[in-house]
């Protein structure tokens, strides 16, 4: 899996980096696509086939709901497909986005696994993840805070992928960058 290559390779090359995280989007366009929401996307559940690519695994927390195709906008315009109906805590504590955190995910979950990607990303590329705690709360309150132990920007990396990271860790999922076709054309996956 991706922890283990992590822990192998101390970094993520950000060559390899940008090839899994592009795997990693498209399987996210597919899913969100299908009603599908993982809800614990962390590196343990990123499989590596043995020419490099990437797959999912663990459905355990995920949850489904209707395609967008036969669901209708509600008055928020919100499309219902992007409403959950299961608003409880579920993921692992480094890679939760600060909505999940705070019971607030219902109607953005998307946008909550576009902040686990954020993570994740950081992780490839420093090695650890950007929240750090003794305890789960103080990791809990990292998040919030948006409190990374070294911030992207000072860390050996591109000005697209410190980029990419920095409009995923939005504290506001609203103002964070989501939905596949947005992702893909950042320049991080353009070099």
């Amino acid at each position: 899996d991706c922890k283990q290559l992590v822990q192998q390779c101390g970094v993520v090359p950000e060559m390899q980096a940008r090839g899994l995280m592009a795997d990693l989007v498209l399987a996210l366009e597919h899913m969100h696509g299908c009603g599908v929401y993982h809800r614990d996307l962390k590196p343990e559940n990123l499989l590596l086939t043995r020419e490099g690519r990437l797959k999912l695994d663990d459905f355990g927390l995920s949850q489904v709901v209707p395609p967008p195709s036969s669901s209708p906008q509600q008055a928020s315009g919100v499309p219902e497909d992007d409403t959950a109906h299961d608003p409880s805590i579920v993921g692992t504590p480094f890679y939760m986005a600060p909505e999940v955190l705070q019971g607030r995910a219902r109607g953005i979950e998307a946008a909550s696994e576009w902040w686990s990607c954020g993570v994740i990303l950081y992780e490839f590329l420093t090695g650890f993840p950007p929240f750090q705690g003794r305890k789960v709360a103080d990791i809990y309150r990292a998040i919030l805070q948006r409190a990374c132990i070294v911030p992207i920007q000072k860390c050996n990396v591109s000005r697209e992928a410190a980029d990419l990271v920095q409009r995923w860790l939005v504290l506001q999922p609203r103002e964070r960058l989501v939905g596949a076709l947005a992702v893909k054309a950042h320049p991080f996956f353009r070099t």
